[in-house]
């Protein structure tokens, strides 16, 4: 009895002994795991792998909530992968909030580090994961490591915060933004007014607006003020009063950027001037070019449409793309163009500047008919099997070749299809034709990729003969030619060799 309770006890001590888990052998995951942003932030988010396996190629699918989050770019980081990532691969789909890149090395290994950065811009308020989805694969030399796992991120975006100050006195509009500035301490000259605008409120950005209307903070105990408007940052106006007006227009302004200088007078004089900048863009941008180009593999091609703008004085903020009649949506260059069809589409672009100026371009779209590439005949030869029953020779031809990994080739005959055969992983393909019959042939074969066939590969020609031999070549050889002439050769052959000898032997002889 008292056995049977040491058993026991030793079994649940062993029961409490914690077992450690085993981390899975790759993880990929995106840091940092959480942000916390307002609209028009830009952050990154990087890409990270973690490998106790040897890794070396990644294929990286990512998603976000396009209605919060606009993915702008994919930036390549090669602490850990050093293969060039190729941008013509990328998808960066901010309609449907998907990214998609893949990257790797030449020589498998283990380790950390990071593999690229996303830099995103949020772009309303809301919150958006920010997730690797579950088709992400991390491979070694083809084969897909099963042991993995995935860290993703998250992003919550605010709307900015804007302060409102009190007003200590009336503006002269009631359609501009009231602004104060604050209380002179006594004995003091008044400080710099503080300045706004209704049509250029914020000094960093950009507006088409050519009419300005500025306002500025009246405090208690001033008197006058002294403004000046013009392109130069650093002017000081001079002390002559314009009076007490906390408003004022500047119409008809030419593109670029204009300050407005402003200070207030008390009884103790004239105090510190305020600037505020003012950026007017009325031009469109310009140069805007759309191509199409194809990437990907010749079996499955990547159509994309790259679009590219300059605009010389605010800069481009962004593209809008839309095909057909659909609505434009923000896009980066190059876009994905998953179009199914052969048909002929319309392709729009949009360039739109930093004021908000933008230029259009239309252009029409077909996919290319894909080509897929003709495999090739490598060899022929003959098999001979005896048939037990009947004691004869069973002729087969076996027939290899290469051509594209995971696509069928069909073997033509004298142009009459014989058979459908598998191109294995590493291209190559064999097949087993019977029932040729005695003479020349022709043989061909052609890739087939689902309903698509490729042109066919060379001609091959070849002879068999009725013991069954096979003679490749362009004509055809009669049997009573190689009955007569092999062995006439056997005879030749030895008479020449013994003539040579003899006349080497007299040569040396007479040397002698």
């Amino acid at each position: 009895m008292r056995l049977k309770n040491y058993f026991t006890i030793l079994c649940l001590l062993l029961l409490a002994i914690p077992i450690p888990i085993e981390a899975a052998a790759v993880t990929v995951s995106l840091s940092p795991g959480s942000n916390s942003k307002t609209i028009g932030d830009s952050f990154a988010v990087s890409v990270l792998v973690s490998a106790s396996t040897n890794v070396n190629a990644a294929e990286c699918y990512i998603t976000f909530n396009p209605a919060v989050l606009e993915i702008v770019s994919v930036s390549p980081v090669t602490s850990f992968f050093n293969f060039p990532m190729p941008s013509d691969t990328y998808i960066l789909d901010n309609g449907s909030g998907l990214v998609y890149f893949s990257t790797g090395k030449t020589v498998p290994g283990t380790g950390s580090g990071s593999i690229a950065g996303l830099n995103f811009r949020a772009k309303a308020a809301g919150s958006s994961t920010i997730a690797l989805r579950g088709d992400t694969r991390v491979q070694n030399l083809g084969t897909t490591i099963v042991d993995i796992a995935f860290g993703n991120s998250s992003a919550t975006v605010s709307d900015p915060v804007v302060a409102t100050p009190s007003s200590t006195s009336s503006s002269t509009s009631n359609t501009q933004p009231k602004t104060t500035t604050p209380a002179t301490p006594k004995n003091q000259k008044p400080y710099a007014p503080t300045v706004s605008s209704l049509t250029h409120p914020e000094e960093a950005k950009w507006y088409k607006e050519t009419v300005a209307k500025i306002s500025w903070a009246k405090a208690a105990d001033v008197t006058d003020f002294s403004y000046g408007f013009d392109q130069t940052a650093g002017t000081v106006p001079d002390d002559t009063s314009e009076g007490v007006a906390t408003s004022k227009e500047f119409p008809d302004l030419k593109d670029g950027t204009y300050f407005f200088h402003v200070k207030a007078k008390n009884q103790h004089g004239w105090g510190a001037v305020k600037a505020f900048s003012v950026n007017v863009d009325t031009k469109n941008p310009d140069n805007l070019n759309l191509n199409f180009e194809t990437g990907g593999t010749p079996l499955e091609p990547i159509y994309a449409a790259k679009f590219e703008a300059t605009d010389a004085l605010s800069g481009i903020d962004h593209y809008e793309l839309k095909i057909d009649d659909g609505a434009y949506a923000a896009q980066i260059s190059p876009f994905a163009l998953t179009i199914a069809d052969n048909n002929e589409h319309s392709i729009a672009v949009k360039a739109v500047d930093k004021a908000g100026n933008f230029v259009e371009l239309v252009k029409s779209f077909s996919k290319r008919d894909v080509v897929i590439p003709a495999p090739k005949i490598s060899e022929i030869s003959s098999i001979f099997k005896l048939k037990s029953e009947e004691e004869s020779l069973n002729k087969e031809y076996l027939i290899k070749g290469s051509g594209t990994a995971k696509t069928k080739v069909k073997i033509y005959v004298d142009n009459v299809e014989k058979l459908e055969t598998d191109v294995l992983d590493n291209g190559e393909w064999m097949a087993l034709i019977k029932d040729l019959g005695v003479g020349k042939h022709i043989i061909f074969a052609r890739t087939r990729f689902g309903e698509k066939l490729s042109d066919k590969s060379d001609d091959i020609q070849f002879v068999l003969g009725e013991d069954g031999s096979l003679v490749l070549g362009q004509k055809k050889h009669n049997s009573w030619y190689y009955l007569i002439f092999i062995p006439l050769l056997g005879l030749i052959y030895p008479a020449y060799l013994f003539v040579i000898r003899r006349s080497l032997h007299k040569k040396i002889f007479q040397s002698s």
